[in-house]
């Protein structure tokens, strides 16, 4: 085949080059792409994971604010304040905490 390609005239075998180089170059695009888009779909739920966990973050701090809280507190309301939202903290840290460890579908 690579013979009848140097028997050919220069200018068909410069249209045979292009043709192969623009196939070459069609097909490298198209296989850089499908590698690009699997990496982005990868991201995208590494992301999620990320913006959970720093989440939790928040949430432990505000365990840490609720605790003291409730420990200076001087009234009994105030005590009873702190005391709700150091139990809604707790469970939404909890759950947090589960759907990074088993996942979750409701937080993706």
């Amino acid at each position: 085949m690579l013979a009848r390609l140097f028997e050919k005239s220069p200018a068909d075998r410069l249209r045979i080059l292009y043709i192969a180089a623009l196939s070459t170059v069609a097909i490298l695009s198209i296989l850089g792409q499908v590698i690009i888009q699997t990496s982005l779909k990868q991201q995208v739920g590494d992301s999620r994971v990320i913006n959970i966990a720093g989440r939790q973050r928040m949430l432990s701090q505000r365990l840490s604010k609720a605790a003291l809280k409730v420990d200076l507190a001087s009234q009994p309301e105030e005590s009873q304040t702190a005391l709700a939202e150091l139990d809604a903290t707790t469970t939404l840290w909890h759950r947090s905490h589960q759907g990074l460890k088993q996942g979750d579908a409701t937080m993706d």
